[in-house]
């Protein structure tokens, strides 16, 4: 009986991740927030694409969808040119499970006109999907909206 226990122990721990596995998958969701906000407000445009994974989807507030890294680095020279960006995230849930995570809840924006020194004031919700890809946390999807979250 006893061998049997050891066993199905051994057989089970080299299945199941380790807890200490799971923690090390689980995205830094402020550190990757923090990044994408850094890399849009110095419109660094190749780090920015850089987060996205290849065959991503950026969804705006208007209901477009950039498709693409290629299309969502177009879709941010566009924006980083009329504007700079000074966005603040407000995360109200976020979870991981396996190559997947996500991570939802409210922003506010304040994009700056660069030759008119004029601003628009934007809130919203953003819901961003991650995926795990050779190591690294990746967005394979985003979705904006252009109201306040509501309770």
């Amino acid at each position: 009986m006893t061998v049997c226990v050891t066993l199905c122990c051994l057989i089970l721990s080299s299945v199941i991740p380790s807890a200490a596995t799971a923690i090390e998958m689980r995205p830094d969701f402020a550190a990757l927030r923090n990044a994408w906000a850094a890399d849009l407000h110095e419109k660094r445009l190749e780090q920015s694409a850089d987060l996205y994974a290849v065959d991503a989807i950026f969804v705006t507030s208007d209901g477009r969808r950039f498709v693409g890294r290629a299309a969502i680095r177009s879709l941010y020279r566009a924006m980083t040119s009329a504007f700079t960006s000074d966005i603040h995230f407000h995360s109200l849930a976020q979870a991981a499970s396996g190559s997947l995570a996500y991570d939802t809840g409210a922003f506010d924006e304040v994009l700056t006109n660069p030759k008119t020194g004029g601003t628009q004031r934007l809130k919203g919700t953003y819901l961003t999907l991650y995926g795990l890809e050779a190591g690294r946390w990746l967005i394979i999807e985003q979705v904006w909206t252009g109201k306040e979250p509501t309770r």
